[in-house]
């Protein structure tokens, strides 16, 4: 397949599995727009990619800041593919020592990261 007249969004970019995939989709020739919160590594992603891979730091729960980063991937091609990376992981027991279940808002916010 050839992309290299398309964008393409990474959320997760900046490190790991999506910063390897968005290193790999701007070696293929596309215009890469990575999403994450992690404003330190996204830019130097960025920076080191001599202008192949662009960052917008945004929270991918957030419709808005999606908004902003589908923007900034359409401005100089039209947007073609869109891989999802982003995801998060709290380390805690369903039910504590103390008989108290874990937090249901920590739960939530896992799922809507990692699958919504």
């Amino acid at each position: 397949m050839d992309i290299s007249s398309s964008s393409a969004i990474v959320t997760g970019g900046a490190s790991g599995l999506g910063a390897a995939t968005a290193h790999a989709l701007a070696a293929s020739g596309a215009f890469v727009t990575i999403i994450d919160l992690n404003e330190h590594a996204g830019n130097v992603i960025a920076e080191e990619s001599n202008g192949t891979i662009t960052f917008v730091p945004a929270d991918v729960t957030n419709p808005e800041e999606v908004q902003t980063a589908i923007g900034v991937a359409t401005e100089r091609r039209p947007l073609r593919v869109a891989v999802n990376c982003a995801g998060i992981a709290i380390g805690e027991r369903t039910v504590g020592r103390d008989g108290e279940p874990a937090d249901l808002g920590h739960f939530a916010k896992v799922i809507q990261v990692n699958l919504v």
